[in-house]
């Protein structure tokens, strides 16, 4: 009877000891999907916790483009496309955990009559880990018959594009080290204006060499395929239109204006940037 009695309590003991096994290997999936995920900023400044135990930080940090150049009233000249903002994306292995700041930069105004557009503003991720900073895109160079101030593309993320007059406005220059490219000169001859460099490629990558903004870049860090940090089209003869704004939370850079002559018109404004974080 007493050695059935401890083949019991034995028998007791070994059921327990598989049952906690199986529990704290529940438990235990369960932290570990805890600290996998994707966050999105698209506005401002955040505060992202990186939980422990993350092996990985991939990130995507875009600042505000560039807004386009504006023209005036009488030149029938065309104002410069904004330049896309900085584009910068990576990975960091074995991450430390903790707080880690997120800014997302705005997107520029475009230029008013004669005025040149704003640059965007920048977007930056800082941490222990990482500390990175994506310059925001210049903006694009009004046109005004006779050069003069602000006729150029602003340096920044990526040039701006130079505005369309005799002289031509001059390019902007992009930030370079991966980040974004140099916008396009204007044209004198028919006062055709640059377009704003982009993260793939250099401002005026059609069009006889003029107003084609450039090539953004794609990325699927979300999920999906995006094509990120555009730059803006130059004005272009003979339409008569305000620029294009840039798509918003991708970056993109402002189109710029187009005018016949009969009434000043505003470039598009930068669209803002964003910041995507994704950790396992």
């Amino acid at each position: 009877m007493l050695s059935s009695r401890f083949r019991r309590l034995g028998g007791s003991r070994r059921f327990n000891s598989i049952n906690m096994s199986l529990i704290f290997g529940i438990l235990s999936q369960r932290v570990a999907s805890f600290t996998s995920g994707i966050t999105t900023y698209t506005s401002g400044s955040n505060t992202f916790t990186l939980p422990a135990g993350c092996t990985t930080l991939q990130y995507l940090c875009i600042a505000g483009g560039g807004g386009g150049g504006g023209t005036a009233s009488d030149d029938g000249f065309w104002g410069g496309g904004g330049g896309a903002g900085g584009y910068l994306t990576g990975t960091i292995n074995n991450p430390t955990a903790g707080n880690y700041t997120c800014v997302v930069g705005a997107g520029g105004a475009g230029g008013g009559s004669s005025a040149a557009g704003v640059n965007g503003n920048n977007s930056g991720i800082s941490g222990t880990s990482l500390t990175i900073t994506a310059h925001g895109g210049g903006g694009g160079g009004r046109s005004i018959s006779g050069g003069g101030a602000n006729c150029n593309g602003i340096n920044g993320g990526s040039g701006g594009g130079g505005g369309g007059q005799y002289p031509q406005g001059n390019k902007g220059t992009g930030h370079g080290s991966g980040e974004g490219n140099d916008g396009h000169d204007g044209y004198p001859t028919w006062a055709l204006a640059g377009g704003g460099g982009g993260a793939g490629s250099a401002g005026g990558s059609g069009d006889g060499g003029y107003r084609i903004g450039g090539d953004g870049t794609s990325n699927s860090i979300s999920g999906t395929n995006v094509i990120y940090a555009v730059g803006g089209s130059g004005g272009y003869n003979p339409f008569n239109y305000n620029g294009t704004a840039g798509t918003a939370n991708r970056g993109n850079g402002g189109g710029g204006a187009s005018t016949t002559y009969t009434a000043f018109h505003s470039g598009g404004n930068g669209g803002s940037g964003i910041i995507i974080l994704k950790y396992k």
